[in-house]
């Protein structure tokens, strides 16, 4: 799980808290291979948070 802020930035400024809840919101519309990809990079818990 990335739990971190949804008003996080990263040092360049994008605004990385925003997109994790953004994936987070959308998990039950995502296509599988986004899915995959998520749980590859540490998305094991999409619900987290709710």
């Amino acid at each position: 799980m990335l739990p971190l802020p949804e008003k996080h930035k990263t040092p360049d400024g994008y605004k990385l808290g925003a997109w994790v809840g953004k994936q987070r919101t959308t998990k039950d519309t995502l296509p599988e291979d986004r899915r995959k990809r998520l749980d590859e990079l540490g998305f094991e818990d999409l619900d987290a948070f709710k």
